[in-house]
């Protein structure tokens, strides 16, 4: 049996890793309303699957509007430095953090 790095099985899994952008949160922020948005045209993530990576501990959830939310009661916790592979539902288009914490979000193509 061989282990491979993450990276490496994300890349065979799920494809080439490429940069979107950076969710800046301090209270509830999403792609559309972070300090330089992504991805913000209708739903511009939908269907995508994702590679995030936390950089501190923070809650994250799909969202169907440009106004979406999160809370630490309905997101999924991340912890400080956790990459997380997210396949995107067709109807949910952003994707909110919650929590002092930069995500950063790739595509896997």
């Amino acid at each position: 049996m061989s282990v491979r790095p993450f990276n490496d099985a994300a890349t065979l899994l799920n494809g080439t890793p490429v940069y979107l952008g950076v969710i800046a949160a301090t209270t509830t922020k999403n792609n559309h309303d972070t300090a330089v948005p992504f991805n913000d045209t209708g739903t511009g993530l939908g269907g995508k699957t994702l590679l995030i990576q936390a950089s501190a501990a923070c809650n994250v959830r799909p969202v169907t509007t440009n106004a979406g939310t999160v809370t630490t009661a309905n997101g999924v916790l991340l912890a400080t430095n956790e990459k997380m592979i997210i396949s995107m539902g067709e109807s949910y288009g952003w994707l909110a953090v919650v929590g002092t914490a930069n995500l950063s979000v790739w595509e896997l193509i």
